[in-house]
């Protein structure tokens, strides 16, 4: 009698797409009286599991360091060409409050820190030509600086700026004038807090002369002086 060679059964085969699912050992008694180790529990490691966890904690953590998308530089003007009555502190820390009726007329400067470079072609020529009889407040809108840096983008403002600049540290203020950022913006503001005239951009000899006349007809205008409290105390 013949023996037949002996084979092995063919080995069983896992379906297509299967998971594998992995056991844990469960967590051992703890030494010393302390705290038994972490371990998940049993069929709970499937790989597909894994990934979704690890999904999302990435969108739970990352999102905070992720660069926010730049706004747009298009020009704006105030919805109610109104100017919002506000109070800011400036480098010095003293309190400005910008309120209606203005004693003089206002010619408000705003800008961001690029837009901030522009500020003297515009403030100097307008001091120089009308003097006391109109206020050049600045604002700046300083929200872009980290909360633990503050103290020293304060500290830069008192070394490079001798007059005040109202600082606006949540952006609130600017950002109710749509300012155009990148740029410098100049808001001619009337007694009454009727914005009468919003300019963008470098000082040019067109630009000033342009708002040279606009200033003489706002003081024209509002003769003699609307009674109340000046344009920044």
């Amino acid at each position: 009698m013949r023996r037949r060679p002996y084979s092995h059964p063919p080995a069983p085969r896992l379906p297509r797409f299967a998971s594998v699912r992995c056991e844990l050992p469960p967590p051992r008694a703890a030494d010393s009286g302390g705290a038994p180790p972490l371990a998940f529990p049993p069929g709970t490691c499937d790989g597909w599991r894994v990934r979704r966890f690890i999904f999302m904690a990435f969108l739970l953590l990352v999102p905070g360091w992720l660069p926010v998308r730049a706004a747009t530089n298009a020009p704006s003007t105030l919805a109610t060409n109104l100017c919002p009555a506000f109070a800011l502190r400036d480098q010095f820390d003293r309190l400005h409050e910008f309120k209606f009726p203005l004693a003089r007329p206002a010619v408000l400067a705003v800008a961001d820190k690029k837009g901030a470079e522009d500020i003297e072609g515009w403030a100097q020529p307008l001091a120089e030509r009308f003097g006391d009889r109109i206020d050049i407040p600045g604002l700046a809108d300083v929200s872009a600086a980290p909360r633990a840096l503050r103290g020293l983008v304060q500290a830069r403002f008192k070394k490079a700026i001798a007059h005040p600049v109202m600082l606006d540290w949540e952006g609130h203020t600017a950002r109710a004038f749509h300012y155009t950022k990148g740029q410098a913006n100049l808001y001619l503001i009337a007694p009454d807090g009727r914005v009468a005239h919003h300019v963008a951009g470098r000082a040019d000899a067109e630009k000033l002369r342009d708002m040279t006349a606009r200033v003489e007809a706002l003081l024209a205008a509002a003769a003699p002086a609307v009674a109340g409290s000046p344009a920044t105390r």
